[in-house]
């Protein structure tokens, strides 16, 4: 095997893995309006501990506020931001997952995140969410 390919292919496996990776779901309605929503595919968070994550929104042919609602937290983990509205214009927005110091400390869970525009505009992705017992 040639070891300059393989350098190459080490260093992009190392930028993925220290960058992450996110996913996305779309939806489209009436008019071409179109809604996108993109999560990380996963966060950890430690018990007693907060970890931040960011979601996207994409609005194509509108600039409405979008709603954002994040259900199917593990036992014990809370989401601190009451306001998860993004206001017209607003594309990111950081959320940060706070987990109690008995929270259940599980891998795998599956969160979802769920973006509603106007009309019918509805879209959802899935975070696995990890949480690890205290260090």
């Amino acid at each position: 095997m040639n070891a300059k390919w393989l350098s190459s292919a080490l260093v992009l496996g190392l930028i993925i893995g220290l960058v992450g990776c996110s996913g996305s779901s779309s939806v489209q309605g009436e008019g071409g309006k179109k809604l996108t929503v993109s999560a990380p595919k996963s966060t950890t968070v430690e018990q007693g501990k907060t970890a931040k994550f960011k979601v996207t929104v994409k609005r194509e042919k509108f600039d409405d506020p979008v709603d954002v609602d994040i259900t199917g937290l593990p036992k014990g983990v809370t989401i601190e931001e009451s306001d998860k509205k993004f206001a017209k214009g607003t594309t990111d927005k950081e959320f940060t997952l706070k987990a109690a110091d008995d929270a259940s400390a599980e891998e795998g869970q599956k969160v979802t995140v769920t973006a509603k525009g106007p009309g019918d505009l509805k879209t959802s992705e899935e975070v696995t969410v990890n949480v690890k017992k205290k260090s």
